[in-house]
């Protein structure tokens, strides 16, 4: 019979072990989830002409392992140039211009354009992967000579290489999709991982260059940790524990099921102590909460979403929903739209106003998506947006912020952040800090 002390102990002699782990530049800085921080570090990686002073050496290696649909030999420094946070224009189907769009990476030279989306936490947006392959098929089309070799194809970087969402992949007025042909998915948790270790691994980099090699040996941790693979030899001695006996199988299937009860319980009395600040806010009458707080909704509730289920899925987005006083906006929106602030859980916590569609011919679900019409309507009700779907504006909690950090609990991973919610005192702080972040930022969004 599997003896849970003795498991108990060799989880911790791996911790012991990777406790000794040398300073790390990413976490010392807190960016390790960032994505502009990573990906600024990653493309100085690809860049011919990066401060790494190595050339094309890193970029010819990215280019023959993880895209080899291209001629790596067309990639020398003297024609190729990285960038990021390429500004690009499209025009929508229905005419609409839109500036706003940035391509994080690019790789172009006088044969590719190579458009690389990186997402670690964000949200995908409406029509993202869509716009982007257009435009580099708009542009290989009116730059490159030789149409036989032009490959238009969007490059989607994630922790995991999961593919994009569908929102993603539509045309603004849903009659066009992108075809998995179009995508190429690669990952953080492989592509990139195994990139990097060749290059430490290989005499790649120069002998009179070592401080390259811990920065990369850094980067290369950071990604380990942000996609859970830092403790590979940890699982794989836990998992020869419960292969050991059909009884130990059986335990472990046990304490699976319990650990799911035990994180969905975390998430749920993390949620229930911020409604609890939330509604004591709103019964003070001189409070922000009470002039602009109507009614509660139980819409993808806490309660009936904060589950096991939770963890056996993607997930299941459970939150806490209050309806907007309409005097705010009942000239603006029509009489069947509603604002919401919302506090929601997808993996990351985070919190914003949000549009509910009350008409019965609505959506199924009612979520009712800000194209570029609502979006102008809005602007007259906020006074600052990062719209996605159903969502006009939202923040993560508790840290105010459009990009996740590890101040930020991720319930589906358990960060660190997420498992220091188990002690009630330290939820209690933490609930307190999320309201007066949502006080003092998100709702003073709305104009009065």
């Amino acid at each position: 019979m599997l003896d849970f002390e003795e498991l108990i102990n060799v989880i911790q002699k791996h911790k012991s072990k990777n406790g000794q782990v040398s300073y790390n530049i990413f976490d010392t800085l807190g960016v390790k989830e960032s994505e502009v921080i990573m990906c600024r570090f990653l493309a100085d990686l690809l860049d011919p002409n990066g401060s790494h002073k190595q050339g094309d050496k890193f970029l010819i290696l990215f280019i023959k392992n993880i895209l080899p649909q291209y001629d790596y030999h067309a990639f020398s420094s003297k024609c190729t140039k990285v960038i990021t946070e390429l500004g690009i224009t499209v025009i929508k189907e229905d005419g609409i211009t839109d500036s706003t769009r940035r391509i994080d990476i690019v790789i172009e030279n006088d044969k590719y354009f190579i458009p690389i989306e990186v997402k670690i936490n964000a949200h995908d947006q409406s029509n993202q992967c869509y716009d982007y392959y257009n435009y580099t098929k708009k542009y290989s089309e009116k730059n490159y000579k030789n149409k036989q070799d032009i490959i238009n194809k969007i490059v989607y970087l994630t922790k995991d290489g999961k593919y994009p969402s569908s929102d993603s992949i539509k045309s603004s007025d849903g009659l066009k999709t992108l075809i998995q042909d179009n995508i190429i998915c690669i990952s953080f948790k492989q592509d990139i991982a195994n990139w990097l270790d060749e290059i430490l691994n290989s005499e790649i980099i120069s002998n009179n260059n070592k401080d390259m090699k811990i920065y990369i040996s850094q980067f290369l941790n950071t990604i380990k940790e942000i996609t859970n693979t830092m403790n590979v030899e940890l699982y794989n001695d836990i998992e020869k524990k419960f292969l050991n006996t059909p009884e130990n199988f059986k335990c472990g299937l046990e304490i699976c099921n319990a650990m799911d009860t035990a994180k969905a319980n975390i998430l749920k009395n993390t949620l229930q102590e911020i409604e609890k600040n939330i509604d004591a806010k709103i019964k003070k009458p001189d409070s922000i909460f009470n002039k602009l707080i109507k009614d509660e909704r139980k819409y993808y509730h806490y309660d009936q979403q904060a589950t096991e289920t939770f963890y056996q899925t993607n997930t299941t987005y459970p939150g806490i929903n209050y309806v907007v006083d309409s005097k705010f906006y009942k000239h603006i929106l029509t009489d069947n739209l509603e604002l919401w602030f919302r506090v929601e859980v997808e993996h990351n916590l985070f919190a914003g106003f949000c549009i509910y569609n009350n008409s019965p011919s609505g959506y199924e679900n009612h979520e009712k998506e800000i194209d570029k019409s609502l979006e102008s309507q809005l602007s007259y009700i906020l006074s600052d947006m990062n719209p996605n779907k159903w969502w006009a504006c939202w923040r993560y909690l508790p840290s105010g912020k459009t990009e996740s950090d590890l101040e930020v609990p991720n319930f589906k991973e358990m960060n660190d952040a997420a498992i220091k919610l188990f002690d009630e005192e330290s939820r209690k702080t933490f609930a307190v800090d999320c309201v007066n972040i949502i006080e003092k930022i998100l709702l003073k969004l709305l104009r009065k």
